[in-house]
């Protein structure tokens, strides 16, 4: 092992996390703190081993603590005095020379650096955070080093969770969480500050130029060296970088992002071209992106990654619950190149809808002496039906939870609220289908509002699917179920580039139907009177319900204006549009409702 340092002939200890001086060290040290909860995809802190000043050697790091390579290899982070986004590549070592390695160069680009010791964790994915965006790439490194990463804007809501002060981030500074992933954990490996990231724009522009340079950038690049060549760049007017497959996230946009140098990612600027800045108002939903996405939500296949299984496909519910309440909870920069994003949300929206409507629906067949199938059976059977599919079940549903026959807190009258809220989304998206136009589109996202926000005789109505305090904790902007998304995220980026773009899917939606929700016509019906109440029962079946319907209340004080005419006619009961009523009909008179049941509509 050879250094061109000059060292102490001691055993060097690492010191107390009081007295870590880079802010990389302090950031993970007060992550520490942040505590999520626990469960499948919450993120939990990365712990570290230990943190040394740069000025140590690897052989008295491993005097002091020799167990450290022995039976293991580490992970080394180098870490900068001060904030400096790229610096030297952290990297897993496994001998002392690799070890020492790193040491010297972390002392050659800042003597007063640190080093972190950390257990290497096998990551398939790791992202980047910021309060205005979610980029992610695969592997350890890929959204930090902007290899063929993917990114999704965000609302711009900072998880106050996060301990700024403890990490030293500063009020006119934005907070980066770092996270790996090793399915199904995710682990936050840095909370560090960073340039304020403003807009959602995928390219960055903050002020107008003509381009007199470009600089094309490769992920395979030192990172020290890119720090020169950009330092060396802001001194000479007209620089724009282009970055494809990179984000405004990563070290590379960082650096220029310091210097105020155009960053373009979307496309590739040319030597005479006019960037006029775009620091300006996300951009509006596109109804055509709403139905591209509505295409990917409808044909992506829910899962569990180990395998298609009842418990499995719980996990995939769980996300697609989070992803439709990101949806809309971000639905106001999810516009222009975006759209689809919103699209998949609806598509989740009536898919996990229907679902647990079809799961609380099968307490009817149980409670009434029949047979009941376990829940997570009704939803792996359902849950990957179409759109279309989904559709075709919602009447009978509402006829369902409006009339069946429950007992307790099950099924009823807010479950068949949740039910015609889910009838009002699938006329949006017919309508959207028809007439692709901004009022088409904006009544869809009014709708989409409703139906995500019913609720049930216990709660929220998702809840079987999520989490229920997840409602409140997405709009909040909690990295608790932002940061689980990235996995699920990535399958969909993967499986929209896969799909051949089709409007068959879209002309059967545009020749929907309103849903429909009167009741069906009873086949009989039995007046039964109650001694002693005020209260009279009508006993029904129709040719769906059978004996499974409940029975319908009507207090005879409703009655008593037209008890009179009662005693000479003829009483039936009839479906109407918005519900059962009572008619009476006397002889040789026209017939008189005397009875007409209260409409229901979504809470």
């Amino acid at each position: 092992m050879s250094s061109n340092k000059q060292y102490p002939p001691i055993a060097v200890k690492s010191y107390p996390p009081s007295a870590f001086q880079s802010q990389k060290a302090i950031g993970i040290q007060a992550l520490q703190h942040v505590y999520y909860g626990e469960g499948p995809g919450v993120p939990t802190p990365a712990p570290y081993l230990a943190v040394y000043p740069a000025t140590v050697t690897a052989a008295a790091i491993l005097l002091a603590r020799p167990q450290l390579l022995k039976f293991n290899p580490m992970f080394v982070r180098p870490c900068p005095i001060t904030p400096r986004h790229g610096f030297v590549e952290s990297r897993v070592v496994s001998t002392p020379e690799q070890l020492q390695t790193v040491i010297d160069e972390t002392f050659a680009a800042d003597p007063e650096g640190e080093i972190m010791l950390m257990n290497p964790i096998n990551a398939k994915y790791n992202a980047v955070w910021v309060p205005s965006c979610l980029t992610w790439g695969k592997g350890h490194d890929g959204a930090t080093a902007g290899k063929n990463t993917q990114s999704i804007p965000l609302g711009g809501k900072v998880d106050h969770t996060l301990p700024f002060e403890e990490a030293g981030i500063k009020p006119d500074q934005d907070p980066y969480v770092e996270v790996v992933y090793d399915p199904p954990k995710s682990c936050l490996t840095q909370l560090r500050a960073g340039p304020k990231l403003v807009g959602v724009n995928p390219d960055y522009i903050p002020v107008g130029i003509t381009v007199k340079e470009v600089i094309t950038v490769d992920p395979t690049s030192d990172l020290l060296a890119w720090e020169s060549l950009i330092q060396a760049a802001s001194k000479r007017p007209g620089v724009a970088i282009y970055h494809p497959g990179g984000s405004l996230t990563d070290h590379f946009s960082v650096h220029a992002r310091t210097f105020f140098i155009p960053v373009l990612t979307t496309f590739e600027p040319k030597v005479g071209d006019v960037l006029v800045a775009t620091l300006d108002q996300p951009p509006e939903l596109e109804p055509a992106g709403v139905l591209e996405g509505l295409e990917v939500g409808n044909s992506f296949f829910l899962k569990h990654e180990s395998g298609f299984t009842p418990n499995g496909c719980k996990e995939d519910a769980t996300q697609a619950t989070n992803m439709l309440l990101h949806a809309l909870h971000n639905s106001g920069v999810w516009g222009g190149s975006n759209s689809w994003l919103f699209g998949v949300g609806v598509a989740f929206m009536l898919r996990v809808g229907s679902t647990a409507l079809k799961g609380e629906a099968r307490h009817l067949a149980r409670q009434n002496g029949g047979s009941a199938s376990n829940r997570n059976m009704v939803y792996c059977k359902t849950i990957n039906h179409t759109l279309c599919q989904h559709r075709a079940a919602t009447p009978r549903l509402i006829q369902v939870f409006r009339y069946g026959k429950f007992m307790g807190s099950v099924g009823g009258i807010k479950w068949a609220q949740c039910g015609l809220a889910l009838g009002e989304l699938f006329d949006a998206v017919g309508e959207l289908s028809r007439t692709p136009t901004t009022d088409s589109l904006n009544q869809l996202v009014r709708v989409y509002n409703r139906a995500v926000n019913q609720a049930h005789n216990g709660g929220w109505w998702l809840n079987k699917f999520i989490h229920p305090n997840a409602m409140n904790e997405v709009q909040a902007g909690s990295l608790k179920w932002t940061l689980p998304l990235v996995p699920f995220l990535d399958r969909l980026f993967t499986h929209r580039s896969k799909m051949v773009h089709v409007t068959n899917h879209r002309s059967r939606w545009a020749k929907w139907k309103a849903v429909e929700h009167a009741p069906l016509n009873p086949t009989s019906a039995e007046v039964i009177t109650q001694p002693g109440t005020n209260v009279l029962l009508i006993e029904v079946k129709n040719r769906f319900l059978k004996h499974h319907h409940r029975s319908i209340p009507i207090l005879v004080d409703d009655l008593k204006p037209k008890l009179t005419s009662l005693l000479r006619g003829k009483l039936s009961l009839e479906a109407t549009p918005s519900g059962l009523v009572l008619i009476m009909t006397p002889p040789h008179e026209p017939p008189i409702q005397i009875w007409a049941e209260k409409a229901i509509k979504p809470q």
